[in-house]
This record gives C-alpha cells, sequence and structure tokens, in this order.
C-alpha cells in the first residue's frame, strides 16, 4: 500500500511568525537608542526568506521624530524634544508570500533632564554654585531638588567623579601607598597617581565647573601613555568612554614604537578600529607626503 501521508513542501514560502513578544522599550529622549533589531522577534519559517519590516505609531502616525525602523528590522534613533510618553507601536513584517504579519509593542519615551531645563531652572543652579563660591547660605531651589533623579543625572555624575584605572596584569601585588606623578601631557584638572600595580587618574576638584569631557579623554591618553612606557600587560577599569580613549592611545603607541601591548578583557568596537585606522593612515600619509600624492 502506497504511502497516503500528505508530503509538505519544505522549499515553500511560509509567512513570517511571531517567535516571541516584543517586549516594551524604554527611551529616554536626547539620547541615542538601539539598534533594536525585530528579528529577535519575527522570523521567516523558511530561514533563506528575508523579511521586510515596517513600523509605525498606533493610528498610521510616523514613528515618533528622531526614530527610525529600517526594512531590515533596525529600530534606532535619538528621540527628539518634546516627544516624551506613551506610544504603541504597530510592527508589519513581510516576505515573499505577500501576507505580513502585524504585531505591536509599547514605546514609553521618558523625559530628559536637558528638555525640563527652561530658563528659570538654569538661573536657579548659578545661583547655587554662586552661592557655594562665596560660602553664602544656599537659595531655595524647589524644583531642582524635589524631582526624580533621572539615568542621565546618575550618567552625568559618574562621567564628572569616576576614576580610570590602568592595571599590570602580572603583578598580583594589592595597590600600594599612591605617588602622585608628573608626566608629560598631564591635564590640568586631574591627577595620576602611581600605585604600584596599577595607575589611577582622578579629578583634582570633585566638584569643579571648569572640568570638560575632553579633559577626561586628556587624561585617559596621558594615563594609557604611561603604562605603553612601561610595558605592561593591561586591564581597564573605569567608564566606556575613557576606556575607548585609552585603548585607542596605546594602539597608536603600539605603531608608532612597534611594540605588541597585549590587553586583557577588552574588545575594541568596529567604530573605535575605524577610528584608530583612519589616524594610522594620516601618520603615514604625513610621514610619506611624496607617495600619498604620487
Amino acid at each position: 500500500m502506497e504511502d497516503e501521508t500528505p508530503q509538505v513542501d519544505n522549499e515553500k514560502p511560509q509567512d513570517p511568525i511571531l517567535v516571541a513578544d516584543i517586549p516594551d522599550l524604554h527611551i529616554t529622549q536626547l539620547s541615542p537608542f538601539g539598534p533594536f533589531d525585530l528579528n529577535d522577534y519575527i522570523a521567516s519559517p523558511n530561514d533563506e526568506e528575508n523579511i521586510s519590516f515596517f513600523a509605525e505609531l498606533e493610528g498610521g502616525a510616523a514613528l515618533i521624530d528622531g526614530m527610525i525602523c529600517t526594512t531590515d528590522g533596525d529600530i534606532s534613533g535619538i528621540p527628539a524634544k518634546g516627544t516624551s510618553g506613551t506610544y504603541k507601536v504597530n510592527v508589519y513584517a513581510e516576505n515573499s508570500t505577500g501576507n505580513p504579519l502585524a504585531a505591536s509593542f509599547t514605546l514609553v519615551i521618558h523625559e530628559s533632564l536637558k528638555a525640563i531645563q527652561t530658563d528659570e531652572f538654569t538661573l536657579k543652579k548659578e545661583k547655587v554654585w554662586e552661592a557655594l563660591k562665596e560660602g553664602l547660605d544656599i537659595p531655595e531651589v524647589g524644583d531642582i531638588t524635589n524631582r526624580p533623579i533621572t539615568i542621565n543625572d546618575i550618567r552625568y555624575i559618574m562621567e564628572k567623579i569616576t576614576p580610570l584605572i590602568i592595571w599590570n596584569v602580572f603583578d598580583v601585588n594589592a595597590p600600594s601607598e599612591k605617588t602622585i606623578l608628573q608626566i608629560e601631557g598631564l591635564n590640568e584638572h586631574y591627577n595620576i597617581y602611581d600605585c604600584g600595580s596599577c595607575l589611577v587618574g582622578t579629578p583634582k576638584e570633585l566638584y569643579s565647573t571648569e572640568r570638560t569631557t575632553k579633559d577626561q579623554y586628556d587624561m585617559a591618553k596621558s594615563l594609557a601613555r604611561e603604562a605603553h612606557n612601561r610595558d605592561w600587560t593591561v586591564e581597564f577599569a573605569g567608564l566606556e568612554k575613557p576606556i575607548r580613549i585609552a585603548w585607542t592611545e596605546i594602539k597608536l603607541r603600539d605603531h608608532i614604537t612597534g611594540k605588541q601591548t597585549n590587553i586583557i578583557d577588552h574588545t575594541a568596537s568596529e567604530k573605535d578600529i575605524g577610528v584608530y585606522e583612519k589616524i594610522v593612515e594620516t601618520i603615514i600619509n604625513k610621514e610619506n607626503p611624496a607617495q600619498n600624492q604620487s
């Protein structure tokens, strides 16, 4: 007797399916977000079937200002000022069958500190700083202190006061008594300490209003150069941005000196590698102007 079981054509395209619910997204306006990959939640039963994505707000309006959804399924952007609120986002995923799958998720845009700063708010902050400098009583600040702390507040404080540490991986001794260093290119707003098994860069005046992000980056470069001069196998501890600056500086010093510094537990991003390669290209062009012109 012949087998009468219906044969399923596994090569025939099948409609996209929802493999997991799309979670709520929480974003702070004026802050970068993404990419958030919708392919993690929607897929084609046939692996080779490409999906085209489209997203819009409930009611058919476009995504909020500053946000996009690519046809590949990546949601990213920087929510514009004034976009805070809760939105329902409808997502449509379609492959060659022509039968789109519809799914939805909730998008919450949180108000940022930058977005709510008014002229009055800024003026009150200036009065507070003036009072602190002059040793006067702190004026009534009201809405400055009586508001929820946001992630931006925490990020700002961390970026202002968090030290950068570069460890000598193969020195297993505990950090010793700190000794302040005077090294080339040291930024005026930072101190660099030699603690034996590690180098530490910290702000001179914790609450200084004159210290900028650039000052922090200059400190990271000085710290990296000192670690490189010592031929350490290094490991970083600190915030992402100064660590990235320190990594780039060490790799540039490797290129210039011909060394090969071993860096533990840090994987450079494609962007950082691209920046490094661009700087090296500039160095080579300066060293060989005739060859570059030809």
